[in-house]
């Protein structure tokens, strides 16, 4: 039979809470990096519906609406006909 030392099982615990560690920490910094600042807005929440093919549209941008002070346009381009609809939405 082979003659095989016994790992210590606290140097497998401490890389283990050392590993966890360091993915907790990557997760803050990249949920910091994702967010958008408050004063930028999102989506509407939902996905529209393209209304050429029927399929999920994607958000795309926010894009300011020059005619109506304090509101944006929110575009959203559909995933399979590249079409593009805006919405009218409050900052």
């Amino acid at each position: 039979m082979l003659d095989v030392e016994p790992v210590q099982s606290t140097h497998w615990l401490l890389v283990a809470r050392i590993l966890r560690f360091y993915i907790l920490f990557l997760r803050k910094i990249l949920s910091r990096i994702r967010c958008m600042p408050d004063s930028v807005s999102r989506g509407l929440g939902i996905d529209p519906v393209c209304v050429s093919c029927g399929s999920l549209m994607r958000f795309s941008c926010v894009e300011p609406a020059t005619n109506k002070p304090g509101f944006v346009h929110k575009v959203y381009e559909c995933v399979k006909c590249r079409s593009a609809q805006s919405f009218v939405t409050s900052k």
